[in-house]
């Protein structure tokens, strides 16, 4: 049987030593009740804000939902945060994309440096 592959492409800008000190998390969230959610997620240890536009308007998804940046100082267990924050009534998905890829494609100014899953 063939093995479908998962690739994902990402500037160097992507990389980190450890999630959540660099960038803040996204979190698709559904609009309905969302400062409830906000106050959830936030118990998990970060400082989740509603993403705004240039308007002060929510940012609006594909699919009709909110953005909530989540600023974490350190995520130490992604594959437990993304399960408990997917748990959250109101959490569509997280951009932690834990198990996602097995390869994943760097351009860096130096050349392109691939990363596989053993």
């Amino acid at each position: 049987m063939k093995k479908n592959y998962r690739t994902i492409m990402v500037d160097e800008h992507k990389l980190v030593d450890c999630l959540g000190n660099k960038t803040p998390l996204p979190l698709e969230i559904v609009p309905f009740g969302w400062e409830l959610t906000r106050q959830i997620v936030a118990q998990h240890g970060c400082n989740a804000e509603l993403k705004l536009d240039s308007n002060n308007k929510a940012i609006i998804t594909d699919s009709n939902h909110y953005i909530l940046n989540c600023q974490f100082p350190k995520i130490e267990n992604a594959r437990k945060l993304d399960k408990d924050l997917k748990l959250i009534t109101g959490v569509v998905e997280t951009g932690l994309f834990v198990n996602m890829a097995d390869l994943v494609i760097v351009a860096k100014e130096s050349g392109v440096i691939t990363l596989q899953r053993p």
